[in-house]
């Protein structure tokens, strides 16, 4: 049992009590802030169907903040579960922040905090033990050689000022990222993920892994350069609207000339009218506060049947540029992008392809010119060539060269009629919430350079 005043035994009281603790010492017309953002997960990572690694992290990241008016100063910091060594270590650091305070210039850009808001997003999911997860695991593919990392376990977010604000959100969400290897250079990767494990959606993507894992053992197949027909999984897909979220929906860079649906926010070009993209927070269990504690709608609409909806315009990007702030958070990004499925069923879609790419993965994405949306990469792991509606055996690594704003233009054919989720993997200082919803796609004339 951990002890009374450990973070483990209650994560909420303890920020409560940490934040009293914190604005207590606050002086006449001091503005101090603070944030957290935390996970207590279980990591496995395993090889050839066996646990290699297992791990527990308990982590808690801590933002603080203080000043007078627009001057202001903030720390990171890593704090101990220990809520009187966390109280000892945010107090210390915020004495040495007043002391840079009077060096710091004023913000010009800054912007005074709304008016004080309240909100609670408890998690209604209770603890997940590990071992369903290996239990399950070796029971539906203890036969092949999966590798992978498993990830799981509740994730907090806080967030509170001297003012008055308190959001405090909680979440459980889990994630296997993996791959069944054949030989050599050869594996089929897949990916699970969601608020809790799921046993039926892993023996779903391993049934589906099965048939390419037999067709990795035939000589691979070159392609030559021109253009194809191609049927992207959905984990491609996810990958390229990821890229289009890289600004493509910032306020500032539309503004700077950075954006890559720029044709799109002017009206000079739309997406095929299957296309509709949105921002879901409930989704991926993302908080609705941002990290300027303003409280963002659950759902965002960025693009309808092809069309330009909105972008994010932060509060500071809306004061540099004299324009109104629609509560979007710094980064100006989606947390949790969804873009509806159509009416191709899985069982059609090779048929629907006929004869062309099957693009199970792609990777070393990036743009090779911003300004049209035109994005380079490789196809990677169970790529197939596929002729008469059958896949015939996988191909020879190959380098495209495509528009985003054609690939979901005019070249869409059909998008599949499910959804399938791609929680984030990021642990880059504490695991990152949010992701990816998407269908498969069928697109014309996708254009292969190498």
């Amino acid at each position: 049992m951990p002890k009374a005043n450990s973070f483990l035994a209650d994560p909420h009281a303890w920020f409560v009590d940490l934040k009293r603790a914190l604005f207590a010492k606050a002086k006449p017309k001091e503005l101090i802030a603070c944030s957290l953002e935390a996970d207590l997960c279980d990591f496995a990572r395993v090889s050839q169907s066996k646990l290699v690694q297992g791990s527990r992290v308990e982590h808690i990241s801590f933002g603080l903040g203080t000043g007078y008016g627009a001057r202001r100063v903030g720390a990171s910091l890593t704090l101990p579960t220990d809520l009187s060594q966390a109280k000892s270590m945010v107090l210390a650091e915020l004495d040495s922040l007043r002391a840079w305070l009077e060096s710091v210039p004023e913000d010009p850009f800054y912007v005074d905090l709304s008016e004080p808001t309240e909100s609670l997003e408890h998690c209604a999911v209770g603890p997940q033990p590990v071992e369903a997860f290996f239990e399950d695991f070796r029971a539906v593919s203890s036969d092949l050689d999966v590798v992978g990392l498993y990830a799981s376990g509740p994730m907090f977010s806080g967030w509170a000022t001297s003012q008055g604000h308190f959001h405090w959100a909680a979440t459980h969400r889990y994630f296997f990222d993996f791959s069944v290897y054949a030989h050599g250079d050869k594996a089929v990767k897949d990916f699970v993920s969601g608020p809790v494990w799921s046993r039926a959606d892993y023996e779903k993507k391993i049934k589906r892994a099965r048939p390419s894992l037999e067709l990795l053992y035939r000589p691979p197949i070159s392609v030559p350069k021109g253009r194809v027909r191609a049927l992207f999984s959905a984990e491609a897909v996810s990958d390229f609207l990821s890229m289009a979220s890289w600004g493509g929906f910032s306020a500032r860079s539309h503004l700077t000339g950075d954006s890559p649906l720029e044709p799109l926010k002017k009206g000079e070009r739309s997406l095929s009218e299957k296309v509709s993209i949105y921002d879901d927070l409930g989704r991926f269990g993302s908080p609705r506060v941002q990290d300027q504690g303003y409280l963002r709608p659950n759902r965002f609409d960025l693009i309808k049947q092809g069309q330009w909806v909105d972008w994010y315009c932060s509060p500071r990007t809306a004061k540099e540029y004299g324009l109104a702030h629609n509560l979007a958070g710094s980064g100006e990004s989606p947390s949790g992008m969804v873009m509806d499925a159509g009416d191709m069923p899985a069982s059609q879609a090779l048929e629907r392809l006929d004869t062309g790419l099957y693009v199970s993965n792609v990777w070393y994405l990036n743009y090779s010119d911003r300004q049209r949306a035109a994005i380079t990469g490789m196809t990677r792991f169970a790529s197939m060539w596929v002729e008469g509606g059958k896949m015939v055996g996988p191909i020879v690594p190959l380098r495209f060269n495509d528009s985003l704003l054609d690939v979901f233009g005019e070249k869409l054919m059909a998008l599949g009629d499910t959804q399938e989720l791609f929680e984030s993997t990021s642990t880059y200082g504490h695991r990152q919430r949010g992701g990816v919803a998407c269908p498969s796609l069928l697109a014309r004339d996708f254009e292969i350079v190498l």
